[in-house]
């Protein structure tokens, strides 16, 4: 769960972009796929051909839309 994005004003909530960057790389190595968040709930307790991530982020801060949702 992430909550803001490359805001130093707020450590104990903020990730640095660098750091999401290095998590989200981890992702794809991995071969993760993304749970859809609209099927969350049918599909997390069926069994899985792949492995599956869900990333949440609290509050719709713009940090979000404009740094990290590109990625």
């Amino acid at each position: 769960m992430y909550h803001r994005f490359n805001e130093n004003k707020y450590p104990s909530t903020n990730i640095r972009m660098d750091v999401f960057n290095e998590q989200i790389q981890a992702i794809k190595e991995g071969n993760y796929e993304f749970y859809n968040p609209k099927f969350f709930i049918d599909e997390f307790n069926k069994p899985k051909k792949k492995k599956k991530i869900f990333l949440q982020k609290m509050n719709g801060l713009k940090t979000f839309f404009n740094k990290t949702w590109p990625i």
